[in-house]
């Protein structure tokens, strides 16, 4: 099969029994797609990922379904304690953060993510009701990357995870 536009044909031809992640070209010069880059998906493997801890299970479900809309792979947890516990089983790469929660505060799982040596790469936004200089001072001394205030705008959130995954991806091709 041979994709076509209004200005001619494109060389790529769906196999659906192509490794997608090889795109080579086949005996006829066309490159060869797998199902999920025809249709526009990403593998899971590739999905950024991100955790959501939170107490508010309402906020918790909102932003998973508008995060995994955009292609995001999600986890969830209630508490800071529990965050840290997902941290090292799914390695995320951003974490939403909030600040007041029973058993392990935001700002006590940030700061503890942030003392070992593999939390110091993942991105953190904290996404919390509180906006006293304070509580926005503790959060920059322990190594948060943004800070929100609830309400929040959602695109504005997409936004900044967007622009601390291109970061982070930078960073890497740097190293």
């Amino acid at each position: 099969m041979t994709l076509r536009s209004w200005s001619g044909s494109f060389d790529v031809v769906w196999n659906p029994w192509c490794d997608a992640a090889r795109g080579e070209a086949n005996l006829h010069g066309h490159r060869e797609i797998g199902m999920f880059e025809f249709f526009g998906f990403r593998k899971k493997a590739d999905r950024t990922k991100i955790l959501v801890i939170d107490d508010e299970p309402n906020i918790v479900q909102t932003l998973k379904d508008r995060l995994e809309m955009n292609d995001y792979q999600v986890f969830t947890a209630g508490n800071g304690q529990d965050g840290l516990e997902c941290f090292e089983r799914e390695r995320p790469d951003v974490i939403l953060l909030d600040v007041i929660m029973p058993i392990m505060d935001g700002l006590t799982m940030l700061e503890t993510l942030r003392a070992r040596p593999d939390g110091q790469d993942v991105s953190v936004i904290m996404l919390t009701a509180r906006s006293q200089a304070q509580d926005i001072a503790r959060a920059n001394t322990a190594g948060i990357d943004d800070y929100i205030v609830k309400p929040f705008d959602l695109s504005e959130l997409l936004e900044k995870i967007e622009t601390l995954v291109e970061q982070r991806k930078a960073l890497a091709r740097q190293a």
